[in-house]
């Protein structure tokens, strides 16, 4: 019974870990990259892009760092986080192909 009890609280420990790296940088990553993809895209001048991308990006960090702890798991906020990393990086992939 006390192995049950000891894993399920490392399970627990690890959970939390995984969200707060999916929540602090793995979320700055991703609110960066998608900083970056819109400064490109946005059909506006370079300069109001680029303030538009790092305004957008203070409230992407904060969205990623709500939804890490309130999804159903760790793993599950890893992975629509790293999702949504990826979209950002092949539209920034596909801009600068142009």
């Amino acid at each position: 019974m006390a192995g049950t009890n000891g894993s399920g609280a490392w399970r627990r420990r690890g959970d939390l870990l995984l969200r707060i790296l999916v929540a602090l940088p793995i979320g700055y990553g991703v609110a960066t990259l998608w900083a970056m993809a819109l400064s490109i895209t946005l059909p506006i001048p370079v300069s109001d892009a680029v303030t538009t991308g790092m305004l957008v990006a203070f409230v992407i960090c904060a969205v990623v760092a709500m939804w890490a702890f309130a999804a159903r798991s760790g793993l599950r906020a890893l992975l629509v986080v790293v999702g949504a990393g990826a979209v950002a990086g092949l539209i920034l992939w596909l801009g600068r192909a142009v």
